[in-house]
């Protein structure tokens, strides 16, 4: 493995607050360190809006530029031009074992296969199309505007083309008698049309006022008890399933807030108004989990990674055009 390359591993196997920290402290700091600003431009992930992470970069003179929200297949080098050729070269390295019958990838293979794969993944030309096509070097926006395509459903589509469409069906079925616009509504709910039903309702109230109870009529009455019994249940089972989904938007809603809200409609967070906010924020969530009884113990990983973060390095690191974090168990 190259001797320059350096690798942080989770339990869970992604990244992690603590891994967030420590590659800024000692992967982009030292490669990039120079008197003038820099800009890192970040998404919303929650190890690039730690206090911890934005008091280092604003100690050290680094801007933090935050993306906007489910945005990063338009906005993100990495998202808009490396990881497609990265995924095929690595596709093609992986074929090499998985051709002759192993289900299974080793964790020294992956790491080997990687190897393999990124130097033709992170070319110069491809990194500099990376930030070319996400808008940033040389900065056009319009290269990210005009990939967003704003489109109309089929339904309003149609009712853009023929707004007459929706109206009443009976105008076009007058002359027919109320038995054919019995006829006309099922006996399933998922086949009805509403317009053939409503219709049909109106020449049902004419025969009650009109005091007609004929056979159409009252197999009409007897389709439609039917037809109320089966929306009866589907409106059961539907309220029990808006009852779930909206217990777990709840528990979203919960964690949404806080440094999620906080960071809406931010784009550079690195000020020092944000910051004290992120740390009260990540102390009321902290006391929050205290109090609810759900303190974790630090990993052994993290409480390493917080002992290595005290340390200063000194080693001088090569330049590089970009940087990127991996996580492998």
């Amino acid at each position: 493995m190259n001797s320059d390359w350096g690798w942080a591993s989770n339990t869970k196997g992604w990244t992690c607050d603590a891994i967030g920290e420590d590659w800024i402290r000692t992967v982009f700091e030292p490669a990039t360190h120079t008197e003038a600003t820099r800009l890192l431009v970040v998404d919303g992930h929650g190890s690039h809006i730690t206090a911890p992470f934005i008091r280092f970069c604003m100690d050290h003179n680094i801007l933090v530029l935050l993306l906007p929200p489910h945005s990063s297949h338009l906005t993100q080098p990495l998202d808009v031009g490396i990881f497609s050729p990265l995924k095929t070269r690595m596709s093609e390295e992986l074929d090499k074992i998985l051709r002759y019958g192993f289900s299974n990838i080793k964790k020294f293979e992956w790491a080997n296969c990687y190897r393999n794969a990124r130097p033709s993944a992170m070319e110069p030309f491809n990194i500099c199309s990376a930030w070319s096509g996400a808008g940033l070097i040389p900065f056009n926006p319009r290269k990210v505007i005009r990939r967003i395509k704003t489109t109309l459903s089929e339904q309003e589509t149609a009712l853009i083309k023929n707004p007459e469409s929706t109206t009443d069906a009976s105008t076009s079925d007058d002359s027919n008698s109320y038995a054919e616009k019995f006829s006309l509504v099922p006996h399933t709910p998922s086949h009805i049309n509403s317009a053939s039903l409503r219709s049909a309702n109106e020449a049902l109230t004419r025969n009650v006022h009109a005091n007609i109870f004929d056979t159409p009529t009252k197999q009409f009455i007897l389709k439609s008890s039917a037809l109320n019994l089966q929306y009866e249940t589907r409106h059961t089972v539907r309220e029990k399933h808006f009852a779930g989904m909206n217990e777990i938007n709840n528990k979203r809603r919960i964690m949404a807030a806080g440094k999620r809200v906080l960071l809406k409609d931010q784009t550079v967070i690195t000020t020092e108004g944000i910051y004290e906010q992120l740390k009260a924020c990540e102390k009321a969530t902290e006391k929050r989990r205290c109090a609810n009884g759900r303190t974790k113990r630090k990993s052994g990983l993290q409480v390493a990674l917080n002992s290595a973060n005290d340390v200063q390095s000194n080693e001088e690191v090569q330049d590089v055009i970009m940087l990127d974090e991996i996580v492998v168990m």
